[in-house]
C-alpha cells in the first residue's frame, strides 16, 4: 500500500473515531505508522493490529504470539515472544487504541487535546515503558511532514490544506484583528 493511500485509508477511520473518543486523529495516524510500519507490519499484516498493543489480563479478546525486542534497561535490547491484541480490521484496531488511551491516568493529557503539534506528542511518548527516547520526536515529525492535522477538522486551531504534492503543505492560520479603540472626546 502506498503513503498516501494508507493516511487516507487509517485517516478516515480515525478522524471517525476522533469524534467520539476525542484523541486527535493526527496522533492515531502518525502512531499507526509508526507502529506498523506503514501497514507493512507483522502485527499489521496477520492481526489488523496497527499499534502493537500487548495482550495483558485485562484483554479478552483475540490475541497474536510473535517475537519482539524489548529494551529494559534503556540500552540492550532482549528477544521474547509476547501476545499482541488481534483484531477483525483496522477500524477494530483504531477504535481500541483510543480505548486504551483512555485507561488510566497516564494518558488523560491525549484525550480531547487541542494543542500545537508538539505539546501533543510528548505525553503520547509515554503509552509504553519501553519506548525509544525519540518516540515523541518521530510523531511530530511524521505529523508535520505528511500534514496529519488536516484529518483533526475542527479539534486544531490551525487549519492545514494539503496540495497535490506529497512534499507541500500549507498551513492557514487565521488571525483576529482588533477594531482601533474610538477616540474618547
Amino acid at each position: 500500500m502506498e503513503k498516501q493511500t494508507f493516511i487516507q485509508t487509517v485517516g478516515e477511520a480515525a478522524r471517525k473515531d476522533m469524534e467520539k473518543s476525542g484523541v486527535l486523529a493526527s496522533l492515531t495516524i502518525a502512531q499507526a505508522i509508526l507502529e506498523s510500519g506503514w501497514g507493512t507490519s507483522e502485527l499489521a499484516q496477520n492481526a489488523n493490529a496497527l499499534f502493537g498493543i500487548k495482550a495483558d489480563g485485562r484483554w479478552s479478546g483475540k490475541t497474536y504470539s510473535k517475537e519482539t525486542q524489548e529494551c529494559y534497561d534503556g540500552v540492550n535490547y532482549t528477544t521474547v515472544t509476547a501476545l499482541f491484541r488481534a483484531y477483525s480490521s483496522w477500524d477494530e484496531s483504531i477504535a481500541d487504541h483510543s480505548a486504551f488511551l483512555h485507561t488510566g491516568n497516564r494518558y488523560a493529557a491525549v484525550i480531547g487535546e487541542k494543542r500545537t503539534t508538539k505539546q501533543l506528542a510528548t505525553p503520547s511518548r509515554r503509552q509504553a515503558t519501553q519506548l525509544p527516547q525519540d518516540y515523541a520526536e518521530k510523531l511530530i515529525s511524521l505529523i508535520e511532514s505528511y500534514g496529519l492535522t488536516a484529518y483533526d477538522g475542527d479539534m486544531q486551531k490551525e487549519e492545514t490544506i494539503m496540495s497535490n504534492s506529497s512534499l507541500v503543505t500549507y498551513t492557514n492560520i487565521s488571525i483576529t484583528q482588533k477594531q482601533p479603540a474610538k477616540p474618547r472626546y
